[in-house]
């Protein structure tokens, strides 16, 4: 195709002519078909490339076996978390940076573009639609919009994890959307405040506020009641959570939903309609049932409506015995335990259902102290409790 400039006198008739035409006449027979189809051919990969870029998701499924967690070679990891780290400040960001309080950080930037898209739609149109669904004064406030593009995207879960949770990028997202929460507008008094770069994040911490609004928001990472106490436990010391320990925090809850979901399935498929909340299974601190002043060692479990006990046998495994937690009545206590009644060791919980009843009385070996035993003792009475409360 020959184009004419801009200056020519015929541009307002024809912006393009096609070459060989004389007179404005040309023939079909002088086209060169292969010329034409390869042009075309360039400007749709061009085309389907640009568009690629505009609504390229951050998560990328296809990376999810060789960066899943557990499954990156320590010698490498660094390597690749700075890769994942320039993919996700490399996207362009389309969205309006000026708002009424301020320029956006670009934090914020990228938390409201990517969670846009992987809303389905655009940085711009999500603005649109959160400003027709509140009162400008709320809409004002950029922390209210990164707010709404993160918990438009999470609400639309309900399992007990949020599947994403296993997609490294996404755990970034989430510590970036906390940083972007905590500070929704550019420093103006600091030029380079809008050139965050991979390793200006590894130097973050995300405040207590910030992490007990977003981390409960995301299905299995954290619930409001505790958060403030999760915050303090995962900070220690600093002042805040940076990205290595969020990153290993979310490995860990990984593996524990992973393995309390194999364990439900292959241990005790009964309990498809209860909730695995504690195992007590080791051979350095057994658990041991005491019945007529003999000491049966076995395996323990905890769901939100029962007590399971499995005896350990020589051959083969004893089925499991079950204490309904939901009935009325139900007491539990901590107790001195041991051979005829001697309670040599004061490291037992009894639950009964009043005089006269069958009495559980389990010893959590803990040769640590008793700190076992009372959280054991807790988890049961919270159990109990709750179901007083339903009832």
């Amino acid at each position: 195709f020959g184009y004419f400039s801009r200056n020519s006198p015929s541009k307002q008739k024809l912006r393009f002519k096609l070459e060989g035409a004389q007179k404005d006449r040309w023939k079909l027979n002088d086209i060169d078909t292969n010329t034409v189809q390869e042009r075309i051919n360039s400007w749709l990969t061009k085309t389907q490339h640009f568009l690629s870029e505009i609504t390229l998701p951050l998560v990328k499924t296809g990376q999810t076996g060789q960066s899943g967690p557990g499954k990156l070679d320590p010698r490498n990891e660094d390597e690749v978390d700075n890769q994942e780290m320039e993919d996700i400040f490399m996207a362009e960001g389309i969205i309006p940076r000026r708002l009424p309080n301020g320029n956006l950080s670009l934090a914020a930037i990228v938390s409201i573009e990517q969670f846009s898209r992987m809303n389905g739609l655009s940085g711009k149109k999500m603005q649109k639609i959160f400003r027709t669904l509140i009162p400008k004064t709320e809409y004002d406030d950029a922390r209210n919009l990164v707010e709404y593009c993160c918990f438009r995207f999470l609400s639309r879960d309900s399992s007990d994890l949020h599947p994403c949770l296993k997609e490294r990028a996404f755990q970034r997202l989430m510590f970036i959307t906390m940083l972007a929460w905590e500070n929704p507008y550019r420093d103006k008094n600091n030029l380079h405040a809008h050139s965050l770069t991979k390793s200006s994040l590894q130097g973050k911490l995300v405040g207590e506020e910030a992490f007990t609004r977003i981390a409960p928001a995301i299905l299995g990472v954290a619930d409001h009641p505790t958060a403030h106490n999760l915050f303090k436990a995962l900070a220690g010391d600093e002042l805040g959570i940076s990205l290595r320990v969020w990153l290993t925090y979310i490995d860990e809850l990984l593996k524990v939903h992973e393995g309390r979901r194999s364990y439900q399935i292959f241990e005790y498929p009964q309990l498809s309609e209860e909730r695995v909340l504690c195992v007590g299974s080791s051979r350095k601190r057994p658990v041991l049932k005491w019945e007529n002043n003999m000491a049966w060692p076995g395996k323990v479990t905890l769901t939100d409506k029962a007590l399971y006990f499995e005896a350990v046998k020589f051959k083969g495994r004893s089925n499991a015995i079950r204490l309904d937690l939901t009935r009325p009545g139900l007491e539990v206590k901590k107790v001195k335990v041991g051979p005829f009644n001697s309670g040599l060791f004061d490291s037992g919980v009894a639950v009964s259902s009043g005089p006269g009843s069958q009495t559980w009385v389990l010893e959590f070996v803990d040769l640590g102290g008793e700190l076992r035993r009372d959280v054991w003792h807790a988890s049961i009475s919270e159990i109990i409790t709750l179901h007083k409360f339903l009832n």
